[in-house]
């Protein structure tokens, strides 16, 4: 928004050696004000959308400020407005200007002027400074700030032979001027930046850029409204970091966004703890994820017995009797949070000098790193991750040596290791091929990795850790898996079934084993199939014959098992049988016929040969013959199988419909047939039921489809039930092979029998090899498998976020979370992963409204849908 004004009611002022500012505000004044009463009231108000404002501006009485980085409005209403406000879907929230106030202890010690510090004119140098930057140790190596924006949001700074001032802005109502007249401002200035000039004392950082943004009046209490301007300012003006040594008991959810936006943007926002003996909680804005919460310590290092603590607590710095600059030209010894947050803000602004190229997450992490730890080991409620100071150890342990193979087979791989002797050495990190794949304990110097790859080549690194977070570079080590010559467990279960003089069924149960393939069925030793089924019918036997079946496991190394063998002989040949002419008839008896008739054959197809010598056929009977005379009925036509199964959608019908009906029916028959599968031995006699039902199954009937279907379901939720997950392939092989036979439409099929059960696109490629070896069309199945890969590869996707991500929650960097997952987000969209996947990921990081929302904003920068995330964000609300 760009609202011009002929009189501003912010004043910018800046040095003449900045830049010109940008303005705080642009206030606007409601068409209808009025003169305020006795009732009315000022609050800040946060809409959703345009319509939101209207009503807000409609209401409105006055118009104090109209935020530009957030959707925030202060105005004057009457107070028996807010009730109809907050109900109103179209804004967020309604909020009284509450009180911010400074923390510090109100107890300042004013030097006249600063020969009475020591005595001489010469330069002090705090105890609080020597605590976090010994002797000045980064001046040493030019790292003193320089060029690095500092923003004071306090009461002002005001003019000191101390200081220099880069710029600034009033945002108190009727003060133009940036200058400090209540002394605060200027006591925190001094400590991140009182110039080194052997004069009076020396800040943390005394060549930063140092802006000062009066959002107090001279009492040190001030309003919201003034210090959200301060922030807006700040970010606007492209500031590096904020110190906010002000604070307040409210939570309120303006400032929570306000800060939010700083942070989105970049800006190191370093708040105090609050001064409340630690009788109350952290005070807010320290509380938010947001921001750098500090409590203070005295010169021993010990918790300022007036300073906050609690679970959001950050770190600690020096903040009792610190000397600094202060009015008029004086220094003076104060005391509080207010003085601790200051030596952070400094710390930090030499840091990003140093390394200007880091985030400010990763600035963060650095400041961690470098602090002395105090209390007990590790984070604590009152000191945070421990002292900040800016010489910290920031050297990582020595790396492990020795590093050794223990053990090596085909799937897996047993090293070990020497831990370094650093007394600050606590942990290990592993990493394979590049991926970190395990944290382990300083006590832990060797690690079994399972789950891989037979003959291949693996990079491990192991990098050491300390207390402070420092990781080293890592030594590396190679290993190599074995070559896979171990076979698969043999098939179990086997059986061999005459069917007729002809032909042998084989049944049997494939194993378990991770790497099995299929099987080769021999007979009498002479390989005759690859089947990667559990069942095959051999016919064009001999009959009266027994036969040697034989069925070897193979693995995907090609490595076949001994075999399991079974014998089966086939049934005698049947016997011919001669219809006898009528008695005195002179004909010849008719040819010899089969004791069960035969099918007869289809006109396209060749007359089946006989696998046996027909005995000799008798003369045709000669015309006059009574038998060939008499008149013969027709033969029967052969009935053929409907060739357009009812489970094809019928016009005006969608495939949706007709998965719904037959979904319903095979729950049903699902639920009767459960009971009978109890066992293994129970889910293959179905399995063998189911195969024979098959034969008699006819597509054009959908009960018929619907009951096979739910009780081959009934045996596959047994074997998932058990982890048996080779026999749920197995089974749904069996299903869709089976019905594919039987015409059964294979958009069908995909709906409920694959998508149900397999979740992998390795297992739909066994599937489509099935299908094609008996010919059979796989489009549908090939649909299906192409949109497992794109899950698989979205899965891999959100896991390689959801790591960093997590790591992120850890270190409470929330705002790196939120971008993580807003790239995950992104990343996994554009490569078509499922939206269940994709919701579950943000479900699981994120839980605000406000989070969600800048998501949906990263995928509408990437022109992607985002309905399901807006669905979730209203579930949030």
């Amino acid at each position: 928004m760009n609202h011009k004004q002929d009189l501003f009611r912010k004043i910018i002022s800046v040095s003449a050696t900045s830049a010109v500012m940008i303005a705080a505000t642009t206030p606007v004044m409601a068409a209808n004000e009025t003169v305020p009463t006795s009732n009315d009231v000022e609050v800040i108000i946060i809409y959703k959308n345009e319509i939101g404002k209207e009503s807000v501006l409609a209401a409105a009485k006055e118009v104090v400020t109209e935020f530009s980085v957030i959707s925030a409005i202060t105005v004057v209403i009457n107070e028996s407005q807010i009730d109809e406000l907050k109900a109103d879907p179209n804004i967020r929230s309604v909020e009284h200007n509450v009180k911010i106030e400074t923390e510090d202890t109100a107890e300042v010690f004013e030097l006249a002027d600063s020969a009475t510090i020591t005595g001489t004119a010469e330069q002090e140098l705090n105890w609080g400074f020597q605590a976090v930057n010994k002797d000045g140790a980064s001046f040493t190596n030019g790292i003193t700030g320089k060029g690095v924006k500092v923003a004071v949001i306090d009461s002002g700074i005001q003019a000191h032979r101390d200081l220099q001032i880069a710029g600034g802005v009033s945002t108190v109502d009727g003060v133009q001027s940036y200058s400090d007249d209540n002394g605060h401002g200027t006591h925190v200035a001094g400590i991140i930046a009182a110039q080194n000039n052997n004069y009076g004392t020396v800040g943390v950082a005394p060549d930063v850029q140092l802006y000062a943004v009066k959002a107090l009046p001279s009492s040190g209490t001030g309003n919201l409204n003034d210090v959200l301007e301060g922030i807006q300012w700040s970010i606007q003006n492209d500031m590096d970091i904020l110190n906010l040594s002000l604070g307040s008991e409210s939570d309120v959810p303006v400032m929570r966004l306000m800060l939010e936006e700083a942070d989105s943007d970049g800006i190191l926002v370093v708040a105090a703890a609050g001064n409340d003996g630690g009788t109350k909680p952290v005070n807010y804005p320290a509380q938010y994820a947001s921001t750098i919460a500090v409590t203070a310590v005295d010169s021993s290092k010990q918790l300022a017995s007036f300073s906050n603590y609690g679970s959001t607590v950050d770190i600690a710095a020096p903040g009792v009797q610190i000397l600094s600059t202060y009015l008029n030209g004086n220094h003076a010894w104060s005391s509080g949070t207010s003085q601790a947050t200051p030596h952070v803000t400094g710390i930090l602004a030499l840091l990003k000098q140093q390394f200007p190229n880091m985030t400010d997450e990763q600035l963060t992490e650095e400041l961690y790193k470098r602090v002395e730890d105090l209390g007990p080991t590790g984070y604590d409620v009152k000191f945070g991750q421990g002292l900040a100071t800016y010489s910290g150890d920031v050297t990582a342990p020595a790396e492990v040596s020795n590093i050794k193979t223990i053990s090596v087979k085909e799937r897996e791989f047993t090293i070990g290791w020497d831990k370094p002797a650093d007394s600050d050495y606590v942990s290990t990190k592993l990493y394979i091929d590049g991926t970190l794949f395990k944290s382990l304990s300083k006590g832990e110097t060797s690690i079994t990795v399972t789950d891989r790859k037979p003959n291949t080549t693996y990079s491990m690194t192991l990098k050491t850790v300390d207390a402070r977070g420092n990781e080293s570079k890592g030594a590396t080590y190679q290993i190599t898996t074995i070559a896979d010559v171990t076979p698969p467990n043999e098939v179990t279960n086997l059986s061999a079934t005459a069917i007729d003089h002809q032909k042998v069924k084989l049944n049997w149960q494939n194993p378990a084993d991770q790497d099995f393939a299929s099987v080769n069925v021999y007979k009498d030793g002479n390989k005759i199939k690859n089947v990667t089924g559990n069942e095959l019918v051999v016919d064009s036997l001999n009959p009266s014959t027994s036969y040697a079946f034989t069925i070897k496991t193979v693995d995907t190394f090609n490595n076949e098992s001994v075999g399991v063998t079974k014998s089966a002989a086939t049934a005698a040949a049947p016997a011919p049988v001669v219809n006898q002419a009528p008695v005195g008839s002179t004909a010849p008896s008719a040819p010899p016929v089969a004791s069960e008739p035969a099918p007869m054959p289809a006109p396209t197809q060749p007359a089946p040969v006989p696998t046996q010598p027909a005995p000799s056929q008798p003369e045709p009977a000669p015309a006059t013959s009574p038998i060939a005379s008499a008149p013969q009925p027709a033969p029967e036509a052969p009935k053929s199988e409907v060739t357009v199964p009812s489970t094809k959608p019928a016009p005006g019908q969608t495939v949706a419909e007709v998965v719904k009906e037959i979904k319903g029916e095979a729950s049903k028959a699902q639920k009767q047939f459960a009971p009978k599968v109890k066992n293994g031995t129970t889910a293959m006699n179905a399995r063998k039921d189911l195969a024979k039902t098959m034969n008699s199954v006819k597509a054009t009937d959908k009960s018929e489809v619907a009951k096979v279907i739910g009780q081959y379901q009934a045996v596959i939720s047994y074997y998932a039930k058990t982890k048996s997950y080779a026999s749920v392939l197995a089974t749904v092989k069996e299903a869709t092979v089976g019905l594919s036979k039987k015409n059964v439409d294979q958009a069908v099929l995909v709906e409920t029998v694959l998508k149900p059960n397999l979740s992998s696109s390795s297992s739909a490629s066994a599937i489509i090899a099935e299908l094609k070896k008996n010919k059979m069309d796989t489009k549908a199945i090939e649909v299906f498998r192409n949109e497992l890969k794109q899950a698989e590869i979205g899965r891999s996707i959100l896991s390689k976020h959801q790591q960093k991500a997590s790591n992120f929650a850890q270190r409470k960097s929330y705002s790196n979370v939120v971008r993580e997952v807003a790239a995950g987000v992104i990343e996994a969209t554009k490569k078509k992963a499922s939206n269940s996947d994709i919701l579950s990921f943000v479900k699981k990081n994120i839980k605000s409204t406000s989070s969600v929302q800048t998501i949906i904003n990263e995928m509408k920068k990437a022109k992607l849908d985002t309905v399901d995330m807006e669905k979730y964000k209203k579930d949030l609300k």
